[in-house]
């Protein structure tokens, strides 16, 4: 018989300061916060079968350092006593919060480490909360496509029709808890100076405040698809842009409210967790290379990028680490990758396996892990660009999103 299942919820606010510089958007912009439009938060949930404990963090952010990942995964694993692996961190890609991890010179915005030291004890005091408030719970999931919101700007294409993935999670003093998979990069403000969750702070406001369910939002493979609104490089027509961005939040609430509803759910279910780390090839120039390289990102960032690309090629590395990591919860699985994931490798995912949420900026941030077609354009951003300001400082081999699409489908087989 499967075990029992037990669930315990918990969220903190993570505003940044009026005047900290947001991050995102393009470099060197020096964009500063002037008002709060919607809190940021993070939010843990924690999940045993009374054998195996999970614990999965959503953070209203760009995204978190591999390093700052891994010290926080050390220190709550001391504190709720269990293994390093279990615990997922994850950010939704906002790009109207602070700079919360690296970029090169800092060109998308300089961390402030009071407030990365304040981040730190904020979600382990959150991720502890949630562990001491775990009671017995029943689970369930479903999906329901949508359209309306997200294209692919790579190709520019129509509006998809996307699913948004609801677990549902009751508690039994009487707690409603959805965590909500859907994959869209939150960008629908454009270039603003207020601090916002963009649409998934309004979809998370929505559904609490009408139907009493406590949102829960682990980012997709987003890494190439874009809000509607902002096509054609609409950034900043922000009275606008504004109300689009509740237009979205409202429409996925809408989409969740009526997924919830309709979910069966169970009160027993196993639990198992895998993790790995893949060595992905790197795009190694020579010397004279990144000399005669061509200038991307402006002159100022040109030249810092080849001073520290000269640098990596004294330290040899040809490859980069990527960690992965998958849990399964009863029959539904969550997989988990570094990086702004393209789209069509969590479609590949799910034609092989239905039930998995694709969450992305999950266990650090290494940049852009594009589709082999965005390599044959020397100008791509997201190919050549992005990782110079990124950690990988070289571009990814081309096929490192087959490769790590190949190794989840992988693990997840071998799970089954």
């Amino acid at each position: 018989m499967l075990s029992r299942v037990y669930a315990g919820f918990s969220k903190t606010e993570i505003s940044p300061s009026i005047g900290s510089e947001l991050c995102g958007y393009g470099m060197y912009l020096e964009r500063c916060a002037e008002s709060i439009l919607t809190p940021l938060m993070t939010r843990s949930i924690v999940v045993s079968d009374g054998f195996n404990k999970i614990c999965i963090i959503s953070c209203d952010l760009i995204g978190l350092d591999y390093e700052y990942v891994v010290k926080l995964q050390s220190e709550l694993s001391k504190i709720i006593e269990i293994p390093v692996g279990n615990i997922m961190i994850s950010c939704t890609h906002i790009h109207a919060g602070p700079a919360t991890c690296y970029t090169l010179d800092g060109c998308l915005g300089r961390q402030d480490k009071n407030y990365m030291n304040s981040l730190f004890t904020k979600i382990l005091k959150t991720a502890e909360a949630a562990n001491k408030n775990i009671m017995p719970a029943k689970i369930g999931f479903a999906a329901k496509n949508i359209s309306g919101i997200g294209y692919n700007r790579v190709l520019n294409s129509d509006l998809l029709k996307e699913d948004v993935l609801v677990l549902r999670i009751d508690i039994e003093d009487q707690r409603k808890l959805a965590i909500i998979n859907y994959a869209c990069h939150p960008v629908s403000l454009g270039v603003t100076r207020k601090i916002s969750a963009d649409f998934p702070g309004y979809l998370i406001q929505k559904i609490l405040n009408e139907n009493g369910i406590s949102g829960f939002f682990l980012q997709g493979f987003a890494g190439d698809i874009n809000p509607s609104n902002i096509r054609g490089g609409n950034h900043y027509d922000l009275e606008n842009n504004e109300t689009a961005c509740r237009q979205f939040g409202s429409k996925l609430a809408d989409a969740v409210v009526e997924v919830y509803k309709n979910i069966d759910c169970c009160n027993r279910a196993k639990i198992s967790v895998t993790n790995t780390t893949k060595k992905i090839k790197l795009q190694i120039f020579s010397e004279q290379e990144v000399i005669n390289s061509r200038c991307l990102g402006g002159e100022r960032f040109h030249q810092i990028w080849q001073k520290k690309a000269i640098e990596r090629l004294s330290e040899r590395c040809c490859f980069f680490k990527v960690p992965i990591q998958i849990i399964k919860i009863g029959q539904l699985v969550i997989s988990a990758l570094p990086g702004e994931v393209f789209h069509e490798f969590g479609t590949k995912i799910r034609k092989v396996y239905q039930h998995v949420l694709t969450a992305g900026y999950s266990g650090g941030n290494i940049g852009y892990i594009p589709d082999t077609s965005s390599y044959k354009n020397e100008n791509n951003y997201a190919a050549y660009l992005a990782p110079r300001f990124y950690p990988t400082v070289f571009p990814l081999a081309p096929d490192a999103g087959e490769i790590l699409t190949e190794e989840i489908i992988t693990l997840i087989k071998n799970m089954n």
